[in-house]
């Protein structure tokens, strides 16, 4: 069982706010960010394209009602790289 199928009502509807939240304020930027609530503690994931997206997706998650905190570990995108070393 995952944890979203796990997830409690008062879970869902954090969840739900904050998804609705982070498409009406970011936009584009919402579809790359997986958001997790388990017993009202929020976890962000995913990539965002600049810093203050993701000081935003923060705030907005925080500001949902019931959220009780916020991990974020949204990473932020680097423009013209591949990922690939060596």
């Amino acid at each position: 069982m995952t944890a979203s199928q796990a997830a409690t009502d008062p879970d869902r509807n954090i969840l739900t706010a904050i998804q609705h939240q982070l498409h009406q304020d970011l936009g584009g930027d919402a579809e790359q960010v997986q958001v997790d609530v388990i017993n009202g503690q929020v976890t962000l994931t995913g990539t965002v394209a600049s810093d203050d997206a993701r000081r935003r997706a923060e705030e907005l998650a925080l500001a949902a009602s019931g959220v009780a905190y916020v991990v974020n570990n949204l990473r932020v995108a680097q423009v013209g790289t591949t990922g690939a070393t060596g």
